[in-house]
């Protein structure tokens, strides 16, 4: 056999074998397609890739994809089918299931976590209560917590709240001259900034009263990059480079801040100074009682209470 015949043969060997895992290949995805049918779910985009290329095209418009899911949501019912080449993930929501299925330990918590544990390399939420997926370690971390959200422990909070929403009514009246438009999204988001950071760790972000403050932003693009950490490869894409790095400073910033937080409450406690009861307080004391004080790891909390107390508050306004 002569070298031309022996490149074509190893050719077509490579191609046979390329073409008989791609047809086993999708005979898994026809597989996982039968075995998640029964759960609802929109219409595929395609055999191959599901849903992908719905997600995708709401990310290259800048949409949010959440509002997608949302939309799913009202369509489908409260546990919606979304396909993604051969993975199968299940939205839920209504209370009732994220309940059950974050409680239980029957439930493991997926990889999908650990986006929100790094943010294209930068620690974001580390192993918060959010995204801890070791199940004795999580459950200590909500028992610590729990306390600290209690109704009757929240109730004794109100007073920073209400300072900020007289903060809102204050600037309103600035600007209430019948011409001026105003972003009520913005100032609401920041109202609730303000007002967590004030009531749960003693933190004066003052970002209502400067319009040029970085944490709104730094949280905004936070919020971007656990959207966008969505596609793997997109770390690589060279228009998205810049976006990146500025997901990655606003990460660095909501942990360089609540470092510096934790650390001068720290600093006051040893010095017998008079420190707010607040969530933080809380969080410091049980630590010591569970002798488990690492500062990154209070960080996370931090990080991942600013984050989801937030966004939480501002859905409930």
């Amino acid at each position: 056999m002569d070298f031309c015949g022996f490149i074509s043969w190893t050719f077509l060997l490579i191609v046979g074998i390329v073409g008989t895992c791609f047809l086993l290949y999708c005979g898994y995805i026809y597989y996982i397609h039968g075995k998640y049918d029964h759960i609802p779910g929109p219409p595929r985009d395609s055999f191959l890739f599901g849903h992908t290329p719905s997600i995708l095209k709401v990310l290259k418009n800048n949409g949010l994809v959440h509002d997608l899911f949302l939309d799913w949501a009202r369509t489908y019912g409260p546990v919606v089918r979304i396909n993604m080449l051969h993975n199968v993930k299940i939205l839920l929501s209504s209370p009732e299931s994220v309940k059950e299925t974050l409680m239980s330990s029957k439930y493991k918590k997926d990889t999908e976590y650990n986006r929100a544990c790094y943010l294209f390399g930068e620690r974001f939420m580390g192993n918060g209560l959010v995204t801890e997926q070791d199940n004795q370690r999580w459950e200590r971390q909500r028992r610590l917590m729990e306390p600290a959200f209690s109704e009757t422990y929240l109730m004794g909070l109100m007073g920073p709240f209400n300072e900020k929403a007289e903060e809102l009514v204050d600037k309103l009246v600035e600007k209430a001259d019948g011409k001026c438009q105003v972003d009520m999204h913005d100032l609401l988001s920041r109202v609730t900034l303000d007002g967590l950071a004030k009531a749960a760790f003693g933190l004066e972000l003052k970002s209502l009263q400067d319009e040029y403050s970085p944490f709104p932003p730094a949280i905004s693009l936070a919020m971007r990059g656990l959207t966008e950490t969505m596609n793997p490869l997109v770390k690589f894409l060279p228009w998205k480079q810049t976006l990146i790095m500025e997901i990655r400073r606003s990460a660095k910033l909501l942990r360089d801040t609540g470092r510096e937080c934790i650390k001068n409450r720290l600093k006051a406690q040893k010095q017998k100074e008079k420190t707010p009861e607040d969530v933080l307080a809380h969080m410091l004391r049980t630590a010591d009682l569970e002798n488990d004080r690492d500062l990154e790891s209070l960080v996370d909390n931090f990080v991942t209470l600013i984050i989801g107390g937030t966004q939480l508050l501002l859905f409930a306004i």
